[in-house]
């Protein structure tokens, strides 16, 4: 049978739109997972700080840049204008003044990225975007204790780089707010347990986690090592 070219041209591009999509997602919860020190390598350059640009204001002038932080109380409203309040780890405040649509349905808390240059002692922006999630995965920290809070449903608890990343290793806290997996809090003990968080920064230095999961590092070493012909 003979595929019209029409419809092969329109199944051709329905097939590289999925990958596209399949790549998307891939690249945002596909199975690449960033270390604690990747992911404080990336977010220290993203963008720059609101503590930094306060602190070299005057050497910057008119020159375009791209902030990094985080939508404080707010937004209000100046002379039809919006006016956005940039935070950094709560140290430090930036009025922020842009125009566009995306100024009024940003939440409190949002991390974003704020392209645009000081102009006159005021930083007008030209373009807000918000940070996407990324994937981290490392061990619990044995050093730090989970929490969990039965009211709010929140769970509190580190983790850290694995063994085989050079150097210090580093700790990142983690916050997550709902239902955590089954083996949670009966692997949760252990010191082998690795979890994998999905979510973004918030801006008093914690992971806010939409998703987490659980690993036990031991039960794959046992399968991976188990003699031919024994379950593991």
């Amino acid at each position: 049978m003979k595929i019209k070219k029409g419809h092969l041209i329109a199944i051709s591009i329905t097939v590289l739109a999925f990958g596209a999509l399949l790549f998307s997602a891939f690249r945002t919860f596909g199975s690449y997972s960033m270390t604690v020190t990747e992911f404080k390598d990336r977010q220290a350059s993203v963008g720059m700080s609101v503590d930094e640009f306060i602190n070299t204001r005057q050497t910057i002038g008119e020159e375009e840049i791209e902030l990094h932080g985080w939508i404080a109380n707010g937004p209000v409203k100046t002379d039809s204008r919006q006016i956005l309040l940039v935070t950094a780890n709560q140290k430090g405040n930036l009025p922020i003044i842009f125009n566009g649509d995306m100024a009024g349905t940003l939440a409190p808390g949002t991390e974003v990225i704020v392209r645009g240059k000081d102009a006159n002692g005021v930083f007008q922006a030209s373009r807000i975007k918000t940070t996407k999630e990324v994937r981290i995965e490392g061990p619990l920290s044995p050093d730090a204790e989970v929490m969990y809070d039965v009211a709010t449903r929140t769970t509190r608890f580190t983790i850290i780089d694995t063994k085989d990343v050079p150097g210090p290793k580093q700790s990142l806290a983690v916050t997550y707010t709902g239902a955590v997996p089954d083996t949670f809090f009966i692997d949760v003990k252990r010191v082998d347990v690795s979890m994998v968080a999905i979510g973004r920064m918030g801006p008093d230095g914690v992971f806010v986690a939409s998703q987490i999961l659980t690993k036990c590092a031991s039960r794959y070493e046992a399968a991976a090592t188990a003699p031919s012909g024994e379950n593991p």
